[in-house]
């Protein structure tokens, strides 16, 4: 049992199965990213216009 564990391990595998992910393949996956991409951005304007407008109104 050790050895065969050994020579896995020097194999680089160790018993682990690795997956082709084929997410960035489906259409879903460009939808779903550019929906998150629009929040993320619509999230900073929200955040960062009122901090904008605070200091140009107060330098006038």
């Amino acid at each position: 049992m050790a050895v065969k564990m050994e020579e896995q391990a020097n194999r680089g595998d160790a018993g682990v199965v690795q997956r082709q992910s084929v997410a960035w393949k489906k259409p879903i996956f460009w939808v779903g990213e550019t929906i998150l991409w629009v929040l993320l951005i619509g999230m900073a304007l929200i955040e960062i216009a009122p901090i904008t407008w605070m200091f140009s109104t107060s330098l006038r």
